[in-house]
């Protein structure tokens, strides 16, 4: 999940109707959800701004004394865009961590995954808050998935962790997390601080580290939420820095300059070889703590930014598609195809937000996980990103040898839209 989630969206039709389902999953859901605000998950790890109350999106960086001359020490280079060369695995293998249930990409990203040939789900991970209800619903996908392809081995999921390793945020829920399989009763009781707080917090990270240990130097990480087991993973298990082959996350915002200099200038300034601070998005902010154990822990790490992802819109046949999926379930315990789990799951996150159209975070994250060269749509500049301890504020400093790549522009031509709704839509039109 990329959204920034306290912006407004503005109504691109009046889609309410639309949407709904008509699934009642409670019968004593009064549309009252107010048990969800103000939900603040102790962090796992000491982090000195737990407790400073501010709420997302609305922060500024704040850049610590000690922390400008750590980066004012970093060597900076002249540097150039960068281009991913050709996969040429024979098969890639990945751990999906998410924090599926939310927005809807997560689950459209799956959709994606199924289809791509040469993929290898190794595993399912899902994090934030209630992480619990986000693997049932992960499950639900799963299950008609290999229905629909019953000679497909099934994928592991596993619950991760429901405290962050250190946030200032409250949890961003917003009530139909779960929906139309769970209600407002399931949600009420994962959501309790006691639930969040009397839970394994481990399981996820315990079983990342023991699938890069079973394939070493094959595994790569797509996290495409927050960074919490990938943070867990790193500091209990330093052993299998070495043998991740890399971590995919869709994570980082816009340049903090951007209203002051043009893109292109900042860009050329970049490739000049000065520093340049980031905003963060939602899943790197929901734990400032673990995004920077990762990005401190010297694993190579490719960035799907916000900056290049929001520039894409999903919408008409693809979004008809699962809507029309979602009509033809009459079962919600009994449905033999994933993209009508999905469907239905698209039309409560379009239901809550009034829209008909998604920004593809997380299906964009998978593609640059699986696909480098002319298959790719996203160009790259190389460097190291040093977070700051406040709410995941970043500086990127370009470096020829850096272990990041921050991806800031699509390439000229992109067809990543038509790949997606082809891939998807491809042999699943019954």
């Amino acid at each position: 999940m990329g959204n920034n989630h306290n912006k407004v969206h503005k109504s691109e039709n009046n889609n309410k109707n639309k949407n709904k389902t008509n699934y009642n999953v409670d019968n004593d859901d009064d549309g009252d959800y107010s048990f969800l605000r103000g939900i603040y998950p102790p962090s796992l790890m000491n982090y000195k701004y737990s407790n400073r109350r501010v709420q997302y999106y609305s922060e500024k960086i704040e850049i610590s004394e000690d922390e400008k001359k750590l980066i004012s020490e970093m060597k900076s280079d002249k540097i150039d865009l960068f281009e991913f060369p050709d996969n040429d695995e024979e098969t890639t293998k990945i751990i999906i961590d998410t924090d599926i249930g939310t927005d809807w990409d997560d689950a459209m990203a799956l959709s994606y995954a199924f289809n791509i040939p040469n993929l290898e789900i190794l595993g399912i991970t899902t994090n934030y808050g209630i992480p619990d209800l986000r693997a049932s619903v992960t499950k639900k996908i799963i299950d008609a998935y290999l229905k629909a392809h019953p000679e497909k081995k099934p994928i592991p999921i596993i619950a991760g962790s429901s405290r962050p390793l250190g946030s200032h945020r409250a949890l961003i829920l917003f009530g139909h997390e779960g929906r139309p399989f769970f209600g407002k009763n399931e949600l009420k009781k994962i959501s309790n601080i006691n639930y969040i707080m009397n839970r394994d917090q481990e399981k996820a990270s315990d079983f990342i580290a023991s699938t890069v240990k079973k394939y070493p130097g094959q595994v790569k990480i797509v996290s495409i939420g927050i960074p919490t087991n990938i943070g867990l993973v790193l500091t209990n298990h330093k052993d299998i820095i070495p043998l991740i082959k890399e971590i995919v996350i869709m994570g980082c915002g816009d340049f903090i300059n951007k209203k002051e200099v043009s893109f292109d200038d900042a860009l050329s300034s970049i490739k000049n070889g000065n520093k340049i601070n980031l905003f963060p998005n939602h899943n790197i902010s929901g734990d400032a703590l673990a995004t920077k154990i990762l990005f401190d822990s010297g694993v190579k790490v490719k960035i799907v930014s916000h900056m290049v992802s929001s520039l894409y819109k999903a919408k008409g046949e693809i979004i008809d598609y699962f809507r029309e999926k979602s009509k033809k379930v009459k079962d919600l315990n009994n449905i033999k195809d994933p993209d009508e789990v999905i469907g239905l799951l698209m039309n409560e996150w379009f239901s809550i937000r009034n829209i008909n159209r998604q920004y593809p975070h997380d299906p964009l994250t998978i593609h640059e996980s699986v696909f480098g060269g002319d298959k790719s749509p996203l160009l790259y500049l190389r460097g190291r990103i040093f977070v700051h301890e406040w709410a995941a504020f970043s500086t990127f400093i370009p470096q020829v040898d850096g272990p990041h790549f921050l991806s800031v522009k699509i390439k000229e031509n992109s067809n990543f839209l038509e790949v997606l709704k082809k891939t998807i839509m491809k042999n699943n039109s019954n």
